[in-house]
């Protein structure tokens, strides 16, 4: 008799457990399917993709080795076509060149855009204020007929939006002018490749 309360206590938990991580199947499809959407959409391909996501985490991990920059400075990495654009913000200007030097000096970066600001560190509430600006910014370009929102990485950091991309000039004018017109933007910055 023990030996079957053991067995179907088995089976028991074997069956909570399963369906348990139904949920979790859904959400990896959903995630991935979210994620295949992403690296169809995007012009990169998708080697380039990962290549500029692998060097976001290189800067990143070489920029938490400098104890001034880990400690005292908030600096975000992004990466589009091996050009990385540093945003955030630094104690001093010392640091801010500090971070500027560690980037440059990852293999595979071929221009650095140093766009940290000398200041305190922003708090939660900027940084979901930024968020949402970002949302806003990429709603307005899905219905743009000058440039495709999937040209454009849009960032947003202390108000002020970044957009990179491969883009015309008329593209790139375009989008800035769209990020100009949502509300709580105080500066648009593009860092644009530009493209015949």
């Amino acid at each position: 008799m023990l030996t079957l309360v053991k067995k179907f206590g088995k089976v028991g938990l074997l069956g909570i457990t399963l369906l348990s991580l139904q949920g979790c199947l859904a959400t990896a499809v959903v995630v991935g399917g979210a994620t295949a959407a992403k690296v169809a959409t995007d012009p990169r391909s998708a080697g380039r993709q990962i290549d500029d996501e692998t060097l976001e985490e290189k800067v990143a991990y070489n920029l938490n080795k400098d104890e001034q920059i880990k400690s005292e400075a908030r600096i975000n990495v992004v990466a589009y076509n091996g050009k990385v654009l540093l945003i955030g913000q630094a104690p001093n200007e010392s640091a801010r060149e500090a971070a500027k030097s560690v980037a440059a000096g990852v293999e595979s970066v071929s221009t650095v855009y140093n766009e940290i600001r000398v200041g305190e560190k922003i708090g939660v509430a900027q940084i979901s204020q930024d968020s949402w600006i970002t949302t806003k910014v990429k709603s307005q370009l899905l219905v743009n007929n000058e440039v495709k929102a999937t040209e454009v990485k849009v960032i947003t950091e202390n108000g002020e939006v970044f957009l990179m991309g491969s883009l015309s000039n008329t593209q790139a004018n375009a989008a800035a002018d769209v990020a100009r017109n949502v509300s709580g933007v105080a500066k648009v910055v593009k860092v644009i490749t530009y493209v015949q």
